[in-house]
């Protein structure tokens, strides 16, 4: 009688093996999301950073404080980044005069294109465009 009380107390070989299997196969899931959590955290990270120096360099360009094409950012967490901006025109018509008026009075968009890159991997791009009216008579 004491040998059946024992055996029916704990767990076998095979259920503690099957459960050891489940947890395994649980755990190694949770790695691999957690492994892409970091990876997508990363990326953001680099992502807001990268926005973050295109609103500024694209303000000190807007503002004539930035002269130049291309370049590096000066502060050393961004010594890996280097810029480049392209400056174009375009000429159109003024919307709802008539023909005669609208050659007259053309509007001059200024586009500006500003690409901000990170080594050979990664860039984001940002165009942003200023009205200069020119009246040729």
């Amino acid at each position: 009688m004491n040998k059946n009380k024992l055996s029916k107390t704990g767990f076998s070989l095979i259920e503690v093996l099957i459960s050891l299997a489940i947890l395994s196969i649980a755990l190694s899931s949770l790695l691999v999301i957690r492994d892409g959590a970091i990876r997508n955290y990363g990326r953001a990270m680099e992502m807001r950073r990268m926005n973050l120096l295109l609103e500024q360099k694209m303000a000190e360009l807007i503002s004539g404080l930035e002269e130049k094409s291309s370049g590096t950012f000066l502060h050393k967490d961004y010594e890996n980044y280097t810029w480049r901006s392209e400056i174009s025109f375009i000429t159109a018509p003024t919307p709802g005069e008539k023909r005669e008026e609208a050659e007259k009075n053309k509007i001059t968009l200024k586009k500006i294109t500003l690409t901000v890159r990170h080594g050979e991997s990664s860039s984001e791009s940002l165009s942003s465009y200023l009205i200069e009216e020119t009246n040729d008579e």
